[in-house]
């Protein structure tokens, strides 16, 4: 799991806190919600409000255009105004990882596969 790609602030022992420096929202890690190769996708707060929670894809750096394209095309889908499209909310580069925050789904649909 690579303790969730690094620990980066904390706030408490048990919070991983990554930092948007240009705006200075703080997103807190609450649960992780899955992983692979690329990184992990966690459920956060933002700036110590429990609600609403957002998930943050973080992807390890492979390269600057990888990361921006991925991030320029979920600015594009949330253009197209659908219910069933998320919506996006922040990116930027933490360390060593890209986050890319959008609203968190009410329903997670690995569950819904089965």
């Amino acid at each position: 799991m690579l303790y969730f790609l690094q620990r980066k602030h904390s706030e408490s022992d048990n919070d991983e806190v990554y930092i948007n420096e240009r705006t200075g929202d703080r997103y807190t890690v609450e649960e992780r919600l899955g992983g692979g190769g690329f990184g992990a996708v966690c459920r956060v707060t933002r700036n110590g409000q429990s609600v609403p929670s957002y998930a943050m894809k973080i992807l390890l750096r492979f390269g600057d255009d990888e990361c921006e394209r991925e991030a320029q095309m979920l600015r594009q889908m949330t253009d197209t105004s659908s219910q069933h499209v998320i919506r996006f909310v922040d990116c930027f580069q933490h360390a060593y990882v890209f986050c890319i925050v959008t609203e968190l789904c009410d329903v997670r649909t690995d569950n819904k596969l089965n």
